[in-house]
């Protein structure tokens, strides 16, 4: 008799729309405005590739349901099936001919046994796929199904999301369930990382993404182990708008002086293989909303032969010193071997490095007791007293070389002349940056994140 009325169900109760409420359920056949066929499978949507693989299922064209676009959207896209090696689970099959209803389990045909056990499961009788014997047979069959009574399902939703716009690559999510009791975990799936539900007994989930411009979408459904899971997941979408660069160069540390504009500074690394031109990118701070640009600078600074301006470009493993001050001589610049003697006659912070090299040995050799003595108690970058009367003509003429016009001409051709630091200024008369608490971000010539440094 139950078998009678369970086919009579199927034939004259079959509601005309099973999707009208948003929720297509598992094993639905569902094609919005594109050209793509989805298959819904464990709550997600998978594309059917190509007519082989449709066909090869069994699957016939008047079983494809057209839904709208915001239906379809309520689903995360998951792998498409290129196969017919495993039925999606959660179809509804029967042979052709006969009133047996059978849904799919991890690849196996199972018996709903009755119709109080297919309205308990909430499934839906336009669903079912009616196959040919030949597609029919070759699906192994497993254990009936059979539930006694109806489903409970949970309710998901939002705690905590990001911004829908985020100029970083860390999204976080809180969330949780409206459920009475039960033991309920959550399945997550971020669209372009997930490739299935990801699941969790915490309520929250924490992401490091890809170092691009993207959008993506967000959903949690809660799920009771041992009843039903939410059917209308909770979904969220969200930009990361990002510098192609993003992270090649850091903010490396920053310094901020409460009191000396001149001691504040930051420092900049390029941590990719590759040079980077950095000229025209800018420094902001977030809670101020000022911006200061990266100028030009000199290669060879403070020389009466050297003027002509060029863009920072910063090698690999190179850094640069942003400080927010003026520059001591009116210019940005590269340091090098000989720019220690500038710090004699101008006030630098940070000092700069004094490692300059020494003047010509052979000549060293022709000088005087006397001069050789002045000469080992000078430090390294220190410019010689000219004016003591001890000194003969021919140790002037060889001291005239300790100075830093002097070291630049006699060495600029060198392969180790050049310095791996920048010193760069903005040319700030007083601090801009607050001293707690505020963020410092690091944009392109494009106005994009390439780095941040929270303090």
């Amino acid at each position: 008799m139950k078998k009678i009325l369970f086919l009579i169900l199927i034939l004259f109760f079959i509601p005309k729309s099973s999707f009208a409420e948003g929720v297509l359920g598992d094993g639905f056949l569902a094609k919005g405005s594109s050209y793509k066929v989805y298959i819904i499978e464990n709550g997600i949507k998978r594309w059917i590739k190509d007519q082989e693989t449709f066909f090869g299922f069994g699957f016939l064209w008047k079983n494809i349901r057209y839904v709208s676009d915001d239906i379809l959207d309520l689903y995360p896209e998951g792998l498409p099936i290129d196969n017919t090696l495993r039925y999606p689970d959660g179809v509804l099959i029967r042979q052709e001919g006969d009133f047996k209803v059978y849904i799919i389990k991890n690849g196996y045909k199972s018996w709903i046994k009755n119709p109080e056990t297919f309205n308990n499961l909430g499934l839906h009788w336009d669903n079912i796929f009616e196959l040919k014997k030949e597609f029919f047979i070759k699906i192994r069959e497993t254990v009936p199904t059979i539930q006694k009574e109806k489903i409970k399902r949970p309710n998901t939703v939002f705690l905590k999301t990001p911004e829908p716009v985020i100029e970083n690559i860390y999204a976080d999510f809180e969330f949780s369930a409206f459920y009475e009791d039960g033991d309920i975990v959550f399945d997550t799936f971020l669209e372009g990382i997930d490739k299935t539900w990801k699941s969790t007994r915490s309520q929250k989930r924490s992401f490091t993404l890809p170092k691009k411009s993207q959008k993506y979408r967000f959903f949690v459904r809660a799920r009771d182990t041992k009843a039903g899971v939410d059917l209308t997941p909770a979904k969220f979408e969200f930009i990361v708008k990002i510098s192609p660069l993003f992270s090649d160069v850091s903010i490396y540390s920053v310094r901020l002086d409460k009191k000396d504009v001149k001691k504040q500074y930051l420092i900049l690394r390029n941590n990719s293989k590759i040079p980077i031109d950095i000229t025209g990118w800018s420094i902001q701070s977030e809670k101020e909303k000022s911006k200061y640009v990266i100028p030009k600078a000199k290669k060879i600074p403070n020389h009466p032969y050297f003027q002509e301006e060029v863009n920072i470009k910063l090698a690999p493993r190179q850094r640069a010193i942003l400080s927010f001050s003026k520059s001591p001589i009116g210019e940005s610049f590269l340091t090098n071997k000989c720019i220690g003697y500038l710090q004699n006659n101008f006030d630098f912070y940070p000092y700069l490095q004094r490692q300059c090299p020494l003047p010509d040995r052979n000549e060293a050799e022709k000088i005087s007791p006397y001069c050789r003595k002045v000469v080992s108690s000078l430090y390294s970058c220190q410019e010689p007293n000219l004016n003591d009367f001890l000194l003969d003509n021919q140790c002037r003429e060889y001291l005239r070389d300790f100075n830093y016009t002097q070291c630049v001409n006699k060495n600029k051709n060198f392969y180790d002349f050049y310095k791996d630091e920048w010193r760069v200024y903005l040319g700030l008369s007083s601090s801009v940056f607050l001293q707690n608490h505020d963020k410092i971000l690091l944009r392109d010539r494009n106005g994009l994140v390439v780095s941040i440094y929270k303090y």
